[in-house]
């Protein structure tokens, strides 16, 4: 009898330290950090989607199914994200998009550009609209509106500012949707100044927090009125990455279709390392 009961002990001592190794294990995995390296900028940048400039200069993010490229200079950081995914130009579009940076390489939302801001944020519903050709000219012409204008984000959530594009002095940052491939290209000042009053607060060389999120779903907001249907597909046509954007490993990036489903919002924080013009 003693020793079944020492039996006993000894398998539950046993499965309590396979539970803590496991605990440890997962702790360890979701404490991982994505870490990327800037690379210096040479040749002329231009913000427009189109990605062209990034050759060589991008890692594949083989679970986001994304392409990040980040340069700096002594004055900007430059940002591109590429995907052939063509659910992100409708997710996007319709959800809006934010790009956080944590000065002190950690994952603080202090400084935030929300861009585009989606059709939640102008108000209007991203399902449930009738496909007559008027409804589809008037969706385009919002989408398009709600491409001019920007929010600077703060780090409480009542420190907001939104403007028009071109009115964000310093700030330049572009969507686009073509042949299939949606490029996101923003480029931010690293350092406030008269000249550039929303910036970073970062001076090259320094490791910087870059968060990638979008806006959460809201779900009664997301139907114009009754009866609407989800529809599956992309506003853009399918088919292959354009550019130069250097090479996912073996594999690649996973094609139009081959996710099902609603995917997941995205959200990703990346510890980057800028690069001084001295090293």
């Amino acid at each position: 009898m003693a020793s079944r009961i020492i039996k006993i002990k000894y398998r539950i001592r046993l499965l309590i330290s396979s539970l803590m190794v496991l605990l440890i294990i997962f702790s360890l995995a979701s404490c991982k950090k994505l870490e990327l390296n800037s690379q210096w900028r040479r040749g002329n940048i231009t913000i427009d989607g189109i990605n062209n400039e990034w050759e060589e200069a991008t890692t594949f993010l083989k679970e986001e199914n994304i392409l990040v490229g980040v340069m700096n200079d002594d004055e900007y950081l430059y940002l591109s994200l590429i995907t052939n995914d063509r659910f992100m130009w409708n997710r996007v579009t319709g959800m809006g998009f934010t790009i956080w940076f944590d000065p002190a390489g950690g994952k603080k939302k202090v400084f935030g550009i929300q861009y585009p801001l989606g059709m939640q944020e102008m108000g209007v519903p991203m399902m449930g609209w009738r496909g007559s050709d008027e409804n589809r000219e008037n969706r385009h012409k919002i989408i398009e509106q709600s491409l001019n204008e920007l929010k600077i984000l703060g780090a409480d959530k009542d420190d907001w500012n939104r403007m028009l594009v071109k009115d964000a002095t310093g700030i330049e940052v572009k969507v686009n949707n073509d042949s299939g491939s949606f490029v996101y290209e923003l480029k931010v000042p690293l350092m406030k100044s008269e000249q550039h009053p929303y910036a970073i607060g970062v001076e090259p060389g320094a490791t910087v927090g870059v968060g990638l999120e979008m806006q959460k779903i809201d779900r009664e907001k997301m139907w114009a009125g009754r009866g609407g249907r989800m529809r599956g597909g992309g506003m853009g046509p399918p088919g292959g990455m354009r550019g130069g954007m250097g090479r996912p490993p073996a594999g690649g990036m996973r094609g139009a279709g081959e996710r099902p489903g609603m995917p997941e919002p995205l959200k990703l924080w990346m510890k980057v390392k800028l690069k001084s013009e001295l090293e």
